[in-house]
């Protein structure tokens, strides 16, 4: 059986919404680190939160989505096309769900 550790490089984390949620989910941002050292690991948020996770070390890139100026469906497009071999989605939301798929 192949190592699937050695098969995740790149990661998205989503935790929209509710900037004091964001904050808390950061604790995941170093786990994963720390098991997928070589991986991607970019993560999902609203603009209210930008500066929670922009600058976290753990992540490569912050995703930031402003519903007030782009679509929904640019969004989907645009984390579809970045093909992640591993989601995390810590907002749990039907709407969040389907955003990589």
């Amino acid at each position: 059986m192949a190592n699937l550790r050695s098969d995740i490089h790149k990661i998205l984390v989503i935790k929209l919404r509710a900037i004091g949620d964001v904050l808390l989910s950061t604790v995941v941002l170093n786990n994963l680190r720390a098991a997928f050292p070589h991986a991607r690991i970019d993560f999902l948020t609203e603009t209210p939160s930008r500066e929670v996770i922009e600058g976290n070390s753990a992540v490569d890139t912050a995703i930031i989505f402003d519903g007030k100026r782009e679509s929904g469906l640019g969004l989907i497009s645009g984390i579809r096309r970045r093909n992640y071999d591993l989601v995390i989605d810590l907002f749990g939301n039907p709407r969040s769900a389907w955003l990589p798929c």
